[in-house]
C-alpha cells in the first residue's frame, strides 16, 4: 500500500501542470545562476514545496532542507529523502539563534526558500536580513492569515489589510489606494490618498 501511494505521489509531482505552476515561481527566474538553495519549511506546507525541490534536484542545484516537524516518518518525508539524496534535516522549531547560526554558515550565493505560516516567514526574513541576505535572495510561500497592514499616509496610522486595492482608513476615514509597494521600515503596504 505505501509503495503504491509513493508512486502516486511521484506521478503527481511530474504532471505538466504541477511543474508549470512551479516554474512560474520567482525562484526560477535566474535558476542557472544558483549555487545552493536552503529550504526552511513547516511540515504542514511541505507538499507545496515538493515540485520546487524536485526541479532543483533535476537541475543539479545543491539543496539543504530543514523541516519543522514533530515526526520523522511519512510518505512525503520519505519521498523528499529520496529526491534529495537524504539531504534533509528535521528540527522541532526555528528558534532565532539556531536560524541565525544556520544562515551565517551559508556560502555566498545561497538562496533561501521559506514555506510556512506568515509569522514564521516574517521571523526568518528578519533574521536573514540582519545576517546579510538581500530581498532578492529570500523567497517564500506563505500559508494561513497574513498580518498585512496598510499604512495611511494622511494620518500615519496602520489599518488591517483587506486584500483589495482600495480601503477606507479606520482612523481618519480617508479612502486609500493600496500600493503594491511594501515598506520594510514601516512593515506595511503604503496607502495613498485616493484622488478622483
Amino acid at each position: 500500500m505505501q509503495e503504491r501511494n509513493h508512486s502516486h505521489l511521484a506521478e503527481q509531482l511530474q504532471t505538466p501542470s504541477f511543474e508549470l505552476n512551479c516554474l512560474e515561481h520567482p525562484l526560477f527566474e535566474q535558476l542557472p545562476n544558483y549555487r545552493k538553495v536552503l529550504f526552511l519549511i513547516d511540515e504542514l506546507d511541505l507538499f507545496d514545496s515538493l515540485a520546487i525541490i524536485d526541479l532543483l534536484s533535476q537541475n543539479k542545484i545543491e539543496t539543504s532542507i530543514y523541516v519543522k516537524t514533530d515526526r520523522q516518518q511519512g510518505e512525503i518525508l520519505n519521498h523528499i529523502q529520496h529526491i534529495t539524496h537524504n539531504n534533509i534535516n528535521y528540527v522541532s522549531s526555528f528558534e532565532n539563534d539556531e536560524v541565525e547560526t544556520l544562515l551565517n554558515e551559508q556560502m555566498i550565493g545561497t538562496r533561501i526558500f521559506i514555506s510556512g505560516p506568515w509569522e514564521m516567514i516574517q521571523q526568518i526574513k528578519e533574521i536573514a536580513g540582519t545576517v546579510g541576505f538581500t530581498d532578492e535572495e529570500i523567497h517564500y510561500n506563505g500559508s494561513g492569515e497574513t498580518n498585512d497592514k496598510v499604512y495611511c499616509v494622511k494620518c500615519y496610522s496602520y489599518n488591517k489589510s483587506q486584500n483589495t486595492n482600495e480601503i477606507r482608513c479606520e482612523h481618519c476615514n480617508t479612502v486609500l489606494d493600496v500600493s503594491k509597494h511594501f515598506s520594510k521600515r514601516l512593515d506595511a503596504h503604503l496607502g495613498y490618498i485616493q484622488v478622483k
